[in-house]
């Protein structure tokens, strides 16, 4: 599973095009203030993003979309 933190509709900018991909939403589960959005992008990979529900409702994400994930980190930690 990989978590990012923003969704867009719109295509990302130049600079954002390596860290991104497009895919279908396939999940929207809300929470009470935040909720989580799983997009399939393809090869067995899903992406699951935790973003407060008024940018669910914002960018109006429903399962069947077809939405962007842009994946912006500072830092990955990986552990065995």
């Amino acid at each position: 599973m990989v978590c990012c933190r923003l969704i867009s509709r719109k295509p990302p900018n130049e600079a954002q095009r390596a860290e991104s991909d497009k895919g279908q939403v396939i999940g929207v589960q809300r929470g009470q203030t935040t909720g989580h959005v799983r997009i399939d992008v393809g090869n067995g990979i899903i992406i699951t993003s935790s973003i407060t529900n008024e940018a669910i409702d914002d960018l109006g994400l429903a399962v069947g979309d077809d939405a962007t994930a842009v994946i912006k980190a500072s830092d990955v930690m990986v552990a065995k």
